[in-house]
């Protein structure tokens, strides 16, 4: 958990990167959307304030909280497998194994649409939505 309390910077080609920035956004949500409130409101440069507020009025969205929440739990799922795979002690049978849990988690996905709704809500109300 602690390796995703620190935002850092996105690399676009390392998706397993994505993984790391969308668990650290999930996780400081709170504390990223009254930083970008402080910024829009309080911020010298009027372009720091507009930024900071489109930033906000994207992210403070219903549909943002829960992709948000859907990508962070799909790359989590496949995350595992990926970092198995690129370890220097490979081991073909845990990774097959990996690889099943990481689909039955995926499928899994699909029964249980509602707890990731539920933990978008959650989020969301932390915000007062």
């Amino acid at each position: 958990m602690e390796q995703f309390t620190k935002f850092k910077k996105l690399c676009p080609t390392r998706w397993a990167s994505r993984f790391d920035c969308l668990c650290a956004l999930r996780i400081n949500y709170k504390s990223v959307m009254q930083c970008l409130s402080t910024l829009s409101l309080f911020s010298k440069k009027q372009i720091d304030r507009v930024e900071a507020n489109s930033i906000q009025n994207k992210t403070n969205k219903y549909d943002f909280i829960l992709l948000l929440v859907f990508q962070s739990r799909v790359l989590e799922s496949i995350n595992l497998v990926s970092k198995q795979l690129q370890g220097s002690t490979f081991d073909i049978g845990r990774a097959c194994d990996l690889i099943r849990y990481a689909k039955e988690n995926l499928l899994g996905m699909k029964e249980s649409f509602n707890d990731l709704e539920k933990e978008a809500c959650n989020l969301g109300k932390i915000l007062g939505h």
